[in-house]
């Protein structure tokens, strides 16, 4: 599934230690994430727009199916946002610009 397969599931990873470059930039490791990350946005952004311009064109197992693929994202979201420590990690190191 889409959803799943571009989940940055490795931001979850505390042990993982990022460090900022030299010249400003984040490591390759977190530019990966970050690239993820706008894949879930563009896909809940176009799951959204979707289903707002065409929901009577779908079967109710496909709103499911999609409805599933949403939860999977929202769940990642609240996990990475819970996580105060983690979140001010990696901020500090460039990866998001406010906590």
């Amino acid at each position: 599934m889409t959803f799943e397969t571009t989940l940055p599931r490795d931001l979850l990873d505390e042990t993982i230690e990022y460090k900022k470059q030299e010249d400003g930039q984040v490591d390759e490791e977190l530019d990966k994430h970050f690239a993820k990350c706008l894949v879930q946005l563009f896909l809940v952004n176009t799951v959204k727009e979707t289903l707002s311009n065409f929901y009577d064109l779908f079967s109710v197992q496909n709103i499911r199916t999609m409805l599933a693929c949403l939860e999977i994202s929202n769940k990642f979201a609240k996990d990475f946002n819970s996580q105060f420590d983690l979140r001010l990690k990696l901020w500090k190191v460039g990866f998001m610009a406010d906590l």
